[in-house]
């Protein structure tokens, strides 16, 4: 038996019992050579006090600008019911600012040169990589492939398509940044030199924002802090037990970063060996103006021309859809490569083009995302591929997002799933509504589902029969969600539409949509296809076409009802975003509906659809708790 000295021991009890202690950071007045344990003697950087903290102590950040990587050194933990707490010395945003961008241009050390004033281009040298994300007062500039596109606005994609209203261009062989900013005056003048400018590249180890390595329970907080372009992810942990709380998140591809390639899978993997037991909650992520964006393009189509795909998705994937190579794309989120028992909550995820992505939640074992607001998103609130298993998704509510929830994966068993979906209200607000019912491949759909054919054609699924394909026990359990979703289908089917998918339940259900499946009567979902019971159905299309809605009823045996309108859902008034229910629903008092899986929780509701009689979390309160004064 190996016996440890004596003296370690004693330093290790007396590092978790010392008093807790308060270390003062200003980037202003401080400097590193102080102690940090009063205002007067603060640190000058944040790592320093990173360095310095021990189980208990809170490191209280003055305001200012910090251009650094923190990282918090392995021999830094809390304890439970202490962890070491990183904070803003008030909640506010862009008090206290984390930031990757170059330094010289932020700081306004290097001026942007008029280049064109008739187009508004301006040019300022960057000798570093090409960026990963310019913004200008955290609005981000869509990144262009040439200076010829940044000057006419369109893209490579789709034989010079048009691209958004303002964007940038690195040219690497000049080192210098080219920028035109929206013309319009919307997000304020078109002068570089008037806004904050912040740019940087897409290496993550050596940009802004917090990096928390080594395994195992750290009983880290990080609280109030502005992150801004870090090239790829504001926070990144290897380290288990972490909370980051009421922050925002600007120019980030990822907010914050776990280490999950699969290990969750592994039934014989142990329970630190990701990052596991994150919370995020109560912050602000939002790549603005991407929603924006594509709503301008659309707007500028013909009217009742069908978008095409460049319209919507041109920060999909980098080297294709108008981003260039170098650059770094928009398919990505709040999380990434989440770990085991993360919570997602009270966040305000907005102005997108995905909230949580597959790269997010491929590998995501037993997580709660709930009572968040996910808003204005060109793709997809929630993707659950490709592996993601025990999800459990409630309370949320997902206003104007192009295909709200996807279940489409990839690679092969085992498929995603067990998931839950329950009490989110889904809606299209009137303008967003009309302005994208005419999506690249019809209406879109509020649920995306099924797996695409082109995994057997590219030998991805050589060895996988496409027949029968079901979702893992109970499986995807649709119940009291209330979707409101004019100017849309309920359903993208993928793949072959002849063979159903086996465990997916929709019960109890309020549902108002444009079509089912298809505009066309004679392509639209097989009665069979999933389980549809005891569901309020009525039509949310402007015209009197009928429409086969029968199907996301259920039969009238199992309670399910086509209403005739939406007024008769009994929503008190679902154009202003109110879907309480008047008293005269017959939503109300709903008969229990046995759904494997959810039979305890569905008793507990007595109404159909997402609210319930003395709910008051809807809508959600969401983002950081901005406050005066702290403590």
């Amino acid at each position: 038996m190996i016996r440890a000295p004596l003296a370690f021991l004693l330093a290790s009890v007396l590092s978790v019992t010392a008093a807790a202690r308060t270390l003062h950071v200003s980037a202003s007045r401080g400097d590193d050579a102080n102690d940090g344990t009063s205002t007067a003697r603060a640190l000058r950087t944040i790592q320093r006090a990173a360095d310095l903290a021990r189980a208990g102590d809170e490191v209280v950040i003055g305001p200012g600008v910090y251009f650094e990587r923190v990282r918090i050194p392995e021999s830094v933990r809390g304890a439970p019911g202490r962890p070491v707490v990183f904070r803003a010395d008030r909640i506010e945003r862009d008090r206290v600012v984390v930031t990757g961008a170059d330094r010289t241009i932020r700081e306004k050390k290097n001026p942007w040169e008029p280049v064109d004033s008739e187009l508004g281009l301006y040019a300022v040298p960057l000798a570093a990589d090409t960026p990963a994300r310019v913004t200008y007062d955290h609005v981000d500039l869509f990144p262009y492939g040439s200076l010829e596109e940044l000057k006419t606005f369109t893209t490579t994609w789709q034989d010079g398509s048009p691209g958004p209203r303002h964007g940038f261009y690195h040219d690497i062989s000049e080192k210098r940044l080219y920028v035109r900013l929206h013309a319009s005056g919307r997000y304020g003048p078109p002068d570089p030199n008037l806004h904050v400018m912040a740019v940087s590249g897409r290496r993550i180890r050596d940009r802004g924002g917090f990096a928390i390595p080594g395994k195992g329970p750290a009983h880290i907080v990080i609280e109030g802090i502005t992150f801004e372009t870090p090239g790829d992810s504001a926070i990144t942990t290897t380290a288990s037990v972490v909370t980051v709380r009421d922050c925002w998140f600007f120019g980030s591809p990822y907010g914050v970063r776990g280490n999950n390639r699969g290990e969750t899978l592994n039934p014989d993997a142990g329970p630190w060996d990701t990052a596991s037991e994150i919370v995020i909650e109560h912050c602000e992520f939002s790549e603005f103006s991407t929603w924006n964006d594509a709503s301008e393009l659309l707007a500028a189509l013909p009217a009742g021309q069908r978008a095409p795909w460049s319209a919507v998705w041109h920060r999909k994937t980098t080297g294709r859809h108008g981003l260039p190579t170098a650059t770094k794309n928009y398919e990505n989120g709040i999380a990434v490569r989440i770990g085991r028992g993360w919570v997602i909550r009270h966040n305000y995820i907005h102005d997108i083009f995905e909230g949580l992505a597959n790269d997010g939640m491929t590998n995501a074992v037993d997580v709660r995302i709930h009572d968040n607001v996910f808003a204005r998103i060109c793709d997809n609130a929630i993707e659950t591929e490709n592996r993601s298993r025990d999800v459990r998704i409630y309370r949320n509510l997902i206003v104007d997002a192009f295909e709200p929830f996807s279940w489409q994966p990839g690679g092969g068993p085992p498929w995603p799933g067990p998931i839950w979906f329950y009490q989110n209200v889904v809606a299209n607000t009137p303008e967003h509504a009309a302005l994208w019912k005419n999506a690249p491949h019809g209406a879109r759909g509020l649920v995306k589902m099924g797996i695409s054919l082109k995994n057997w054609a590219n030998g991805r699924n050589a060895d996988v029969p496409k027949s029968p394909l079901a979702a893992p026990e109970p499986g995807l359990l649709f119940f009291n969600n209330t979707f409101h979703f004019p100017g849309g289908r309920f359903i993208t089917l993928m793949g072959d539409r002849n063979v159903p998918i086996a465990n997916v339940v929709f019960a109890r259900n309020l549902i108002a949509v444009d079509h089912v499946l298809s505009t066309d009567p004679e392509r639209d979902l097989r009665a069979d296809f999933f389980d549809f019971r005891a569901n309020l159905v009525a039509s949310a299309a402007t015209d009197t076409s009928p429409l086969p809605l029968a199907t996301l009823a259920g039969p009238e045996s199992a309670d399910g009802r086509v209403l005739s309108a939406v007024s008769e859902l009994g929503w008190a008034a679902p154009e202003k975003g109110d879907f309480r229910l008047r008293e005269d629903s017959p939503a109300k008092k709903f008969p229990h509906t046995p759904v494997a899986g959810a039979d305890e929780l569905l008793r507990n509701l007595p109404d159909a659809g997402a609210l319930q009689p003395g709910d008051t979390w809807f809508p959600p309160r969401v983002g950081p708790r901005v406050t005066s004064a702290r403590r």
